[in-house]
């Protein structure tokens, strides 16, 4: 008989080095900010996803009791460890949702044996989905709605039955959320691509902005890299048209993405191609090119 799934674990990396966050909660609340901080961290080891949902007024009970604080003193050190960027702002804001993408990162080597992957950040929102702690009408993120609620609403898809969620540049519900994505999926990134971005362009994170005609239309300058990177046509046009090779093509986007970012122009770009709008990433590149050729 098969081994059950697991998606929990059983220990977590503990960073002996105090950090500022850690300092100052220990400093306004004394032990209590420490002892809670490590039980948390604790309790989001062996729940299963590794989130806590403390928008059921008996989990929030439960771990007042388990941390030996008032409900209150809880919830006032999970309003300053979202402020201190510990925990995920917007989860927690709208759902009461605790979520932390670092402590997540750190417990990936335990998954390295097990058939299932850890849950990731978009996974996790199409399983609050499923169990409607997020309704379907909220558009956290562009998930697609033909997605079934997993049987009995309590366990994530298996790994081979995943379907990854159609992630577009629409329907998020915030700036900030988008950007918290964009730095998730920014990390993910291979390591020498990410040094490349640094030593080539001097970017060493996403550049987030949103389209002003459309304001629940977002767009990071990494993505628009990689987007004209696979746009093996448009790429190839302007090549053969200016006459130049691909090496030359990616030194002009190089110095291009990095002049714009520099001036933060693209700021009021209406996106990356023409379905976003006329004054978009590809019609600019193109117009500057002809002038530096």
């Amino acid at each position: 008989m098969a081994r059950p799934e697991r998606n929990n674990v059983d220990y977590f990396p503990f960073i002996c080095k105090e950090g500022k966050a850690m300092y100052y909660i220990e400093q306004k609340y004394n032990n209590d900010g420490y002892a809670t901080w490590v039980k948390l961290l604790r309790q989001l080891a062996v729940t299963n996803y590794h989130f806590l949902n403390l928008g059921d007024e008996v989990e929030l009970m439960h771990l007042a009791s388990k941390c030996k604080v008032s409900e209150e003193v809880l919830i006032n050190i999970i309003n300053d460890l979202v402020l201190l960027r510990q925990f995920n702002k917007l989860l927690w804001t709208e759902y009461k949702i605790i979520w932390c993408q670092d402590f997540v990162d750190s417990i990936q080597d335990a998954y390295n044996n097990r058939k299932n992957k850890c849950i990731h950040y978009l996974g996790l929102l199409q399983h609050l989905r499923n169990i409607n702690v997020i309704q379907h009408g909220k558009p956290l993120a562009e998930l697609p709605e033909t997605l079934e609620p997993i049987a009995g609403g309590e366990q994530f898809q298996q790994e081979e039955e995943y379907k990854e969620p159609i992630i577009k540049t629409e329907n998020w519900l915030s700036i900030e959320e988008y950007n918290d994505y964009r730095e998730h999926e920014f990390s993910l990134l291979d390591e020498e691509i990410k040094s490349l971005l640094k030593l080539k362009v001097g970017i060493s994170k996403p550049y987030t902005w949103v389209n002003k005609k459309h304001p629940n239309r977002y767009f990071d300058l990494v993505q628009c890299l990689i987007w004209a990177d696979q746009d093996v046509e448009w790429r190839g046009s302007i090549q053969k048209n200016k006459n130049i090779t691909k090496e030359k093509f990616k030194s002009l986007m190089n110095e291009f993405v990095k002049e714009i970012k520099d001036s933060t122009i693209y700021m009021t770009y209406d996106g990356f191609d023409g379905g976003d709008g006329k004054d978009n990433f590809k019609s600019h590149f193109t117009h500057w090119a002809s002038k530096k050729i």
